[in-house]
Protein backbone atom coordinates (compact mmCIF):
# COMPACT_ATOMS: atom_id res chain seq x y z
CA UNK A 1 0.00 0.00 0.00
CA UNK A 2 2.61 2.64 1.10
CA UNK A 3 4.50 1.36 -2.08
CA UNK A 4 1.87 2.68 -4.01
CA UNK A 5 1.35 5.53 -2.55
CA UNK A 6 4.78 6.51 -3.24
CA UNK A 7 4.68 5.89 -7.41
CA UNK A 8 1.33 7.76 -7.33
CA UNK A 9 2.57 10.64 -5.55
CA UNK A 10 6.00 10.48 -7.79
CA UNK A 11 3.70 10.38 -10.70
CA UNK A 12 2.10 13.37 -10.06
CA UNK A 13 4.95 15.38 -8.81
CA UNK A 14 6.70 14.44 -12.53
CA UNK A 15 3.61 15.64 -14.32
CA UNK A 16 3.45 19.03 -12.34
CA UNK A 17 7.18 19.72 -12.76
CA UNK A 18 6.63 18.74 -16.87
CA UNK A 19 3.77 21.17 -16.61
CA UNK A 20 5.49 24.02 -15.32
CA UNK A 21 8.44 23.76 -17.58
CA UNK A 22 6.47 23.97 -20.41
CA UNK A 23 5.33 27.66 -18.87
CA UNK A 24 8.51 28.98 -19.22
CA UNK A 25 8.95 29.17 -23.17
CA UNK A 26 9.32 32.81 -24.38
CA UNK A 27 7.11 34.11 -27.11
CA UNK A 28 9.00 35.37 -30.10
CA UNK A 29 7.24 37.63 -33.44
CA UNK A 30 9.54 37.50 -36.35
CA UNK A 31 9.25 40.64 -38.19
CA UNK A 32 9.89 41.11 -41.58
CA UNK A 33 9.93 43.18 -44.87
CA UNK A 34 6.19 42.61 -45.08
CA UNK A 35 5.71 44.30 -41.17
CA UNK A 36 7.25 47.59 -42.42
CA UNK A 37 11.12 46.25 -41.73
CA UNK A 38 13.38 48.17 -44.31
CA UNK A 39 15.56 44.75 -45.33
CA UNK A 40 15.01 41.29 -44.42
CA UNK A 41 18.97 41.23 -43.48
CA UNK A 42 20.08 43.06 -40.21
CA UNK A 43 23.36 43.78 -38.91
CA UNK A 44 22.61 45.02 -36.02
CA UNK A 45 20.40 47.10 -33.54
CA UNK A 46 20.25 48.41 -30.57
CA UNK A 47 17.73 50.43 -28.20
CA UNK A 48 17.75 53.94 -27.49
CA UNK A 49 17.12 55.90 -24.37
CA UNK A 50 13.60 56.63 -25.67
CA UNK A 51 12.79 52.71 -26.01
CA UNK A 52 13.05 52.66 -29.58
CA UNK A 53 14.50 49.86 -31.33
CA UNK A 54 16.68 50.72 -33.99
CA UNK A 55 17.79 47.45 -37.02
CA UNK A 56 20.58 48.07 -39.53
CA UNK A 57 19.33 46.55 -42.90
CA UNK A 58 20.79 46.20 -46.22
CA UNK A 59 18.37 48.32 -47.10
CA UNK A 60 18.37 51.19 -44.81
CA UNK A 61 17.72 51.55 -41.08
CA UNK A 62 14.69 51.00 -39.20
CA UNK A 63 13.06 52.55 -36.16
CA UNK A 64 10.39 50.39 -34.12
CA UNK A 65 8.23 51.79 -31.84
CA UNK A 66 6.50 48.64 -30.85
CA UNK A 67 3.73 49.13 -33.00
CA UNK A 68 4.82 50.21 -36.66
CA UNK A 69 8.83 50.33 -38.39
CA UNK A 70 9.86 54.09 -39.42
CA UNK A 71 12.22 53.80 -42.30
CA UNK A 72 15.22 55.96 -43.65
CA UNK A 73 17.27 55.35 -46.77
CA UNK A 74 19.35 58.16 -48.90
CA UNK A 75 15.88 60.20 -49.33
CA UNK A 76 16.07 60.68 -45.22
CA UNK A 77 20.30 61.44 -45.13
CA UNK A 78 21.90 58.37 -45.15
CA UNK A 79 25.05 58.28 -47.01
CA UNK A 80 23.88 54.48 -48.39
CA UNK A 81 21.34 52.19 -47.61
CA UNK A 82 23.31 49.12 -46.69
CA UNK A 83 24.45 49.88 -42.22
CA UNK A 84 27.03 47.48 -40.85
CA UNK A 85 26.41 48.64 -37.08
CA UNK A 86 24.27 50.93 -34.60
CA UNK A 87 25.27 52.76 -31.55
CA UNK A 88 23.13 54.44 -28.86
CA UNK A 89 24.63 57.16 -26.76
CA UNK A 90 23.47 58.81 -23.42
CA UNK A 91 22.80 61.99 -25.38
CA UNK A 92 20.05 60.20 -27.37
CA UNK A 93 22.24 60.25 -30.66
CA UNK A 94 21.49 56.34 -32.53
CA UNK A 95 25.45 56.28 -34.32
CA UNK A 96 25.49 54.44 -37.64
CA UNK A 97 27.95 52.94 -39.40
CA UNK A 98 27.19 52.16 -43.34
CA UNK A 99 28.81 49.91 -45.51
CA UNK A 100 30.62 53.11 -47.41
CA UNK A 101 33.51 54.07 -45.14
CA UNK A 102 31.63 57.08 -42.90
CA UNK A 103 29.35 57.69 -40.01
CA UNK A 104 26.14 59.48 -39.55
CA UNK A 105 23.93 60.06 -36.46
CA UNK A 106 20.10 60.62 -35.95
CA UNK A 107 19.28 63.03 -33.52
CA UNK A 108 16.24 65.26 -33.05
CA UNK A 109 14.11 63.84 -35.97
CA UNK A 110 17.37 64.53 -38.73
CA UNK A 111 20.24 62.30 -39.88
CA UNK A 112 23.34 63.71 -39.54
CA UNK A 113 25.94 63.04 -42.03
CA UNK A 114 29.39 64.39 -42.97
CA UNK A 115 27.75 66.39 -46.05
CA UNK A 116 25.26 68.57 -43.33
CA UNK A 117 27.57 68.18 -40.09
CA UNK A 118 30.92 70.42 -39.67
CA UNK A 119 32.02 68.07 -36.93
CA UNK A 120 31.61 64.95 -39.16
CA UNK A 121 33.14 66.52 -41.65
CA UNK A 122 36.39 66.71 -40.47
CA UNK A 123 36.90 63.21 -39.47
CA UNK A 124 38.46 60.98 -42.24
CA UNK A 125 37.65 57.68 -42.19
CA UNK A 126 39.83 55.19 -44.20
CA UNK A 127 37.98 52.13 -43.75
CA UNK A 128 34.52 50.07 -42.67
CA UNK A 129 33.30 50.94 -39.42
CA UNK A 130 32.64 47.38 -37.77
CA UNK A 131 31.81 48.55 -34.12
CA UNK A 132 31.47 51.24 -31.94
Amino acid sequence: MLMGLRLILSFLFCVLIAKTGFAQEYNYTNYDVEDGLAGSTVYAMCQDKDGFMWFATEAGVSRYDGTKFRNFSTSDGLPETEVLCLFADSSGRVWMAPFKSTICYYYNGKIHNQENDSLLKKIPINNVIYAF
